[in-house]
């Protein structure tokens, strides 16, 4: 099978949901976005032990950016030196990031001519990986590190999605990894809703409390937020399989929809 991540968590929940495991499935190829470790364990626990493989890191704007081989492991790509030139700058100075460091990724396509893209800022964080790979393939590898928009400041400092991808593992099948996490001010107090997809979302609200507690464990500036009161509430609740927004393009949850920032209306016109 090949598609995106969120839509394999989607079809594990409704295999998980009618009891249905395809026992002719062997791969499963994804594209358009990172999976995450837990993400693919939570494919794996209800589809069976498939293998799990990024077909390429690609857009539609710049084309193919990275492929992988035998010896890449988990989300480490080589890069097509031939047509595609990758920086990876330092998010502040803008300054190009070191082997190892993590940056954001910019590509320039060398070989589109009649619709150029050149400095495209992909809003991917990447980092480069030193020496040469065992397969013998001469271009340079690169390590995805996740979106570059997928952290949210809480006090003073940012907490990572990772967080709630890790408590809803914790929680098992009965909740899906397919999430949304909404940040919204009121009154300078800040309040944080985790709306997460389950197979039976009346019998998971028995998993908020826990769900709760899990992600307060791994994100302790959520903790001190609710105990000092900035943060006024906290809350876990579930939606039907399906029933959260899509992109109508190319079918990926948002899961962070911070609404702390309101875009100032433009000025009218004299």
């Amino acid at each position: 099978m090949v598609s995106l991540p969120t839509a394999f968590i989607f079809l594990a929940d409704l295999g998980h949901k009618a009891g249905y495991r395809f026992p002719s499935l062997r791969l499963i190829g994804y594209v358009g976005e990172q999976m995450s470790e837990e993400a693919q364990r939570h494919v794996r626990g209800i589809l069976g032990d498939v293998e799990i493989k990024p077909l390429a890191y690609s857009s539609a704007d710049a084309g193919l950016m990275g492929y992988q081989c035998q010896q890449a492991g988990f989300g480490t790509y080589h890069l097509p030196t031939d047509f595609q030139y990758v920086e990876i700058l330092d998010p502040e100075s803008h300054a190009p990031s070191p082997v190892g460091q993590i940056g954001e990724v910019v590509v320039t396509n060398l070989a589109r001519r009649s619709m150029p893209i050149v400095r495209y800022q992909m809003g991917d964080l990447a980092s480069w990986l030193d020496g040469a790979c065992a397969c013998g393939d001469p271009n340079p590898l690169f390590r995805l590190a996740g979106r570059a928009g997928d952290d949210f400041k809480v006090g003073g400092g940012f907490i990572a999605m990772r967080v709630f991808d890790q408590a809803l593992e914790a929680a098992g099948a009965a909740v899906s990894l397919n999430y949304v996490v909404e940040v919204e001010d009121f009154e300078n107090q800040m309040e944080i809703r985790l709306q997460v997809e389950a197979p039976e979302p009346e019998q998971a609200r028995d998993l908020a409390g826990s769900i709760r507690e899990a992600v307060c464990q791994r994100a302790p500036l959520i903790a001190e937020g609710l105990e000092k009161t900035y943060i006024r509430d906290f809350a876990v609740g579930f939606v039907p399989l399906g029933a959260l927004p899509r992109s109508p393009i190319t079918g990926k949850v948002k899961r962070l929809d911070d609404r702390r920032v309101v875009p100032t209306a433009a000025p009218a016109s004299s």
